[in-house]
């Protein structure tokens, strides 16, 4: 796939992207407001450029839309963690109460889903991480993410569950998804629920992680 960056007055930079195997021209606004074009191999870059123009419109109201959803995520990071921090003295003493409280509830939680599936594991660590709620290795070692202490109850076991039962189904296929459904069936409302609201935990968690290492002394 070819790729170029294309200049739009009223727009800015564009990504165009070109494949022999497209038929026809489609626009893309990615999360972090990036406009993409999507196009055909041999299609002219003037009916491209034209194309985009009279879709002018439609790419800033979606770019304003995602400005004002992040906008959103943001405050409700920078808010997430103050009952947190008020509680224990200091960011860094949250951020390891956080850590402490989550180091117990996989402990506790991964032994019990464990013994109802009927499987083993490795090693059990407790990370902070950027975008994922949980991972399990080839070899049956499981890291979580470090806020699995602060979701609901049901919310985390869903996600302990389902690194568990990739200790059965190293992938995610239909297979997979029965043996999740099996020891939890609203597992969907759960995934749903890390969909619309996890970016507010991972943001409001990279902001708590920020303030702490700014508190620690220099070496």
């Amino acid at each position: 796939m070819n790729a170029q960056i294309l200049y739009i007055r009223g727009i800015g930079e564009i990504e165009l992207l070109r494949s022999s195997r497209r038929r026809t021209v489609s626009l893309e606004v990615r999360p972090d407001g990036q406009v993409r074009v999507h196009a055909p191999a041999r299609f002219p870059k003037g009916l491209i450029q034209d194309f985009i123009l009279r879709k002018r419109d439609w790419i800033l109201y979606q770019q304003q839309r995602l400005k004002e959803k992040n906008d959103r995520i943001l405050r409700a990071g920078d808010s997430l963690f103050k009952d947190r921090i008020n509680q224990t003295g200091s960011p860094q003493k949250a951020l390891e109460t956080i850590r402490r409280n989550t180091r117990h509830l996989v402990e506790e939680r991964t032994a019990y889903w464990a013994d109802r599936i009927g499987v083993r594991y490795g090693k059990l660590s407790v990370r902070i991480m950027s975008s994922r709620w949980g991972s399990c290795s080839s070899t049956g070692n499981i890291s979580f993410n470090i806020l699995l202490g602060e979701l609901p109850p049901e919310v985390a076991d869903y996600v302990i569950i389902h690194e568990l039962c990739h200790r059965i189904e190293m992938n995610h296929s239909p297979r997979f998804w029965a043996l999740v459904a099996r020891q939890d069936p609203d597992y969907a409302a759960h995934r749903k629920y890390l969909r619309v609201t996890g970016p507010v935990w991972i943001e409001g968690m990279e902001r708590l992680k920020e303030q702490a290492e700014g508190q620690q002394p220099s070496p």
